[in-house]
């Protein structure tokens, strides 16, 4: 029945896989291909380009915690170009590779007094 709702209506039409996730966007061949929006049972979006099913270009990540990730995604993992804002108000701009800081880049920490 799945397969059904992905060719008839799978651009533009929330489809729930489990009840973990549910998904509206583009398809190709019954997989997310093109631009679309994952939406999590526990409250995390993320927003953006998927390739044959995995996140891949660019992406805008919110996790239901605080962690906030706009940036480059390769296969499903955060990798490249991204700005990442911390729960604890701390920013990052700069390179990352498989979700971690790698390379070049910025920290900026909040300052408590």
């Amino acid at each position: 029945m799945k397969n059904i709702y992905r060719l008839l209506f799978g651009r533009f039409f929330w489809i729930r896989f489990s009840k973990q996730l549910k998904y509206k966007g583009t398809w190709k061949k019954g997989l997310f291909h093109g631009k679309g929006k994952l939406e999590y049972s526990i409250g995390s979006t993320y927003t953006g380009e998927f390739f044959e099913g995995s996140k891949n270009g660019r992406g805008h990540y919110i996790s239901s915690e605080g962690y906030e990730y706009v940036g480059d995604w390769v296969g499903g993992k955060q990798t490249g170009q991204a700005q990442v804002n911390y729960k604890n108000g701390n920013l990052y701009k700069g390179n990352l590779r498989d979700g971690l800081r790698h390379g070049q880049g910025e920290l900026f920490q909040v300052c408590s007094n």
